[in-house]
């Protein structure tokens, strides 16, 4: 099993250490070669005040995936957030949100740099997602433009401009 995490006071939570941590990166590395999600996808928590982020999707499952996979990228855990909303796309292969979705937690973020490695997958999944985007709403498609100017069409060392033009998109979806 995990060992638990020791709380300041110097004993034992009885939790496993958080995946953004040294021991949870090292933890989450064991769960995601035994393919055991870090968090369950189906354990019927009460995710907080955020509830639902509805999506155009004929599927229950795969808005059910969609929201998981927006709290757990919102929570930092954003290998189980592609987790999420890769099965997503399996409920619903027509969601756009839950293409959307692969594309923006395999991305950088506040602790992690573009890994190049997820480059083509985002480009792939960001490909679907716009083929897609006339089929759903306003908001949506604004959502997927905005990512759209998140990545170029190769991984680059300075993201400083791709950066700025996301910020700028996702100002506009905001005041949408």
């Amino acid at each position: 099993g995990v060992s638990a995490t020791m709380s300041d006071t110097g004993r034992e939570t009885g939790f496993p250490p958080a995946p953004h941590t040294a021991v949870g990166i090292a933890g989450g590395q064991r769960f995601r070669e035994s393919g055991t999600p870090l968090v369950a996808l189906d354990s019927g928590h009460d995710h907080g005040p955020t509830g639902s982020h509805p999506i155009t999707t004929s599927s229950p499952e795969a808005q059910k995936l969609f929201d998981r996979g927006l709290e757990l990228a919102w929570g930092f855990n954003h290998l189980e957030a592609a987790r999420a909303f890769r099965e997503a796309t399996e409920k619903d292969p027509e969601c756009a949100m839950c293409w959307w979705g692969v594309a923006l937690v395999l991305g950088p973020n506040i602790n992690a740099p573009l890994d190049p490695q997820y480059h083509p997958e985002i480009r792939s999944a960001l490909a679907r997602a716009k083929e897609l985007a006339p089929k759903v709403s306003e908001r949506e498609q604004a959502h997927i433009r905005a990512l759209d100017e998140r990545y170029g069409p190769a991984p680059l060392a300075d993201r400083s401009e791709l950066d700025r033009a996301y910020a700028k998109a996702m100002r506009r979806v905001a005041h949408a």
